[in-house]
């Protein structure tokens, strides 16, 4: 409705423009007069135009649409985000465009006073493009820095080309009818709209090299390189449609819809702004919490590892700061089980995972794309900030360690500058001594955590994961029976069903055979298909709203057929399915099976380990 109000507004200036620029003395003097005065309304009623079907016009139809689809995906995408909204103002222009091209391509021949209509709206569309341009090049990828002023003096030129396109005959001269349909004819000064068109087009593919070239991120220069591809595509199609042709004195190339050319460009901008998440992160500070001492020594504005077999310190420390200070915490645990459990309900979480969510979530194999992006992008925008990455140990799993030490030397090194804390809690036994000793070296501080008391089975509660070894399993289980009652549970066992239901005393589950056995009539499941059928029998199973519970009995036989990093990768993906759907996952390990370093990054996995 706001666009038809505008719409109604915009033909309601352009006869108070006609009627006040037609009486002035600057008018008679110069001779300027409007290019054909405006007779689709008689008596203030609007008379409805002859339309036939053009079929020159279909391509703008189907471009329009297109354009509407994209702007939706944008500002679905992240509404928040200035360049999502002022690319989506982009689109709307050429959106515009689109649909003055239809009704032009549909108008009959003899309605040429609409013709002049619909080239005025087309008017609309064309001359917000190029400070709409500039405008997106100053906040994409990145906002940059520029004086108050800049951004409205970018449309300051605006009203005066609309004045100039609705009042005179500047721009166009007159309305003929071809094969292809109505078509306009340029007057004398247009190149003053191609001039300044082209040098807000140039301007703003200056703007984009110089972030190219400044740019030290892979992710933004790869946006920059579409955004540019798509600019210049797009200058060189309308520079040979039209505007050589008018040079050299012939008619514009009618057979091919300039919206056409739009698509292509605008394909490009919106693959740049969505082929990266960039999140829109506000810098907020929590209440302060009295009594929330802790015993780790952080020192404002350096960098610090901390030695602890989970993250609970490493929290509490991170809680006391961002009551002071904005921070960022980077998690690859369900974000509502981080605000439940560490008392964070405003501080935002970047949840790590492969999982498709609803959550400000990345991906975590892409530590050079948008999450040392985001990150860095957060402590540029509010210095003295405090960062907590709570799983080093996944990263390093998951991408090798050269390329999560280089995230942890570019991220330690945007801190330094910017002022910035960061806390990292890491168990040392995930790595190799020498490793361990190289990744402490990235950091100001290295600390170490106080030794935590071990967890029973007493701890078990709803809407949590743990890791047990097979000796504490049974007591596990009964624990566990109080929140399976009444509630659906599945169990993938290495055991035969019948002896599980026996050993533990336990009904109403429903139960996978992990076996290679494909003997009698049990549900079995290969340990070997992990990627397949696991998988999915799991994210099917946590579906829903109920208070789901899923057990994982005998991991070492997982871990002996598929290897240990592929079963990690598994149980991550598990967990952040029966997470975000706010179940519990119970997982029995063999004492003794695992080595030290695989012990601790699978304890990493979970809220508790039960030993």
């Amino acid at each position: 409705m706001e666009y038809v109000n505008y719409l109604i507004s915009l033909y309601a200036f352009h006869y108070l423009w006609r009627t006040v620029f037609q009486s002035t003395t600057f008018v008679r003097h110069y001779n300027i007069e409007p290019f054909i005065n405006l007779k689709i309304h008689t008596n203030s009623r609007l008379r409805r135009p002859s339309m036939y079907l053009n079929p020159f016009g279909f391509p703008a139809v189907v471009t329009s649409v297109m354009f509407l689809i994209l702007i939706i995906l944008l500002l679905k995408n992240n509404p928040n985000r200035r360049a999502n909204r002022v690319a989506a103002l982009v689109f709307f222009s050429f959106m515009i465009w689109g649909i003055a091209e239809i009704l032009q391509r549909f108008t009959s021949e003899g309605e040429g006073d609409f013709a002049i209509f619909t080239e005025r709206l087309y008017g609309f569309g064309v001359l917000l493009v190029p400070s709409a341009l500039v405008h997106l090049a100053l906040v994409f990828p990145k906002v940059r820095d520029v004086p108050k002023y800049l951004i409205p003096s970018l449309y300051a030129g605006y009203p005066v080309l609309l004045a100039i396109m609705f009042g005179t005959n500047w721009f166009i001269s007159d309305m003929v009818f071809s094969s292809s349909g109505w078509e306009a004819q340029y007057g004398t000064h247009v190149w003053l709209y191609f001039g300044y068109a082209f040098s807000l087009a140039f301007a703003s593919l200056t703007i984009m090299l110089d972030t190219y070239r400044k740019s030290t991120m892979r992710a933004e220069k790869d946006q920059v390189k579409f955004f540019m591809i798509g600019l210049i595509v797009g200058l060189l199609f309308i520079l040979s449609t039209h505007v050589i042709p008018t040079a050299i004195g012939r008619s514009v190339v009618a057979f091919v819809p300039t919206t056409s050319s739009l698509v292509i460009f605008s394909l490009f901008i919106l693959f740049s702004i969505l082929k990266y998440k960039m999140f829109v992160i506000e810098a907020v500070t929590e209440e302060k919490i009295e009594g929330t001492g802790t015993a780790i020594p952080i020192e404002r504005g350096f960098t610090h590892i901390i030695e602890e077999k989970g993250m609970k310190q490493s929290y509490q420390a991170f809680r006391n700061l961002v009551s002071s200070v904005p921070g960022l915490c980077l998690s690859t645990t369900y974000p509502d089980k981080v605000r439940t459990d560490r008392n964070l309900g405003k501080t935002p979480i970047i949840w790590l995972t492969e999982s498709t969510s609803s959550e400000m979530a990345l991906n975590p194999w892409r530590l050079d794309f948008e999450i040392s992006y985001t990150v860095k992008n957060f402590m540029e925008e509010n210095p003295e900030t405090v960062i907590l990455i709570d799983d080093l140990e996944y990263l390093n799993s998951l991408n090798g360690f050269d390329k999560m030490m280089d995230f942890v030397k570019s991220l330690n090194d945007t801190a330094s500058i910017n002022n910035s804390t960061t806390i990292a809690p890491v168990n040392p036994s995930a790595f190799d001594p020498d490793k361990f000793h190289i990744l402490a070296g990235a950091f100001d501080r290295t600390v170490k955590g106080k030794d935590e008391p071990k967890v029973t089975v007493d701890a078990i509660k709803e809407s949590a994961s743990y890791l047990v070894s097979s000796t504490r399993m049974l007591g596990a289980v009964n624990k566990l029976k109080q929140y399976i009652e009444g509630h659906p549970a599945l169990c993938l066992t290495k055991m035969y069903p019948d002896k599980f239901i026996k050993q533990y005393e336990i009904s109403g589950v429903k139960i996978y055979w992990l076996t290679e056995s494909q003997q009698g009539d049990e549900k079995y499941i290969s340990p070997s298909r992990l990627d397949f059928e696991l998988t999915s029998v799991i994210s099917e199973f946590a579906k829903g709203d109920d208070k789901r519970t899923v057990i994982l009995d005998g991991l070492e036989d997982l871990i002996r057929t598929n290897g240990f990093k592929r079963t990690l990768d598994y149980i991550k993906y598990a967990e952040d399915v029966i997470s975000s759907n706010k179940g519990v996952f119970l997982v029995s390990v063999a004492e003794g099976a695992l080595k030290e370093k695989e012990l601790a990054m699978l304890e990493k996995r979970f809220d508790f380990v039960i030993g």
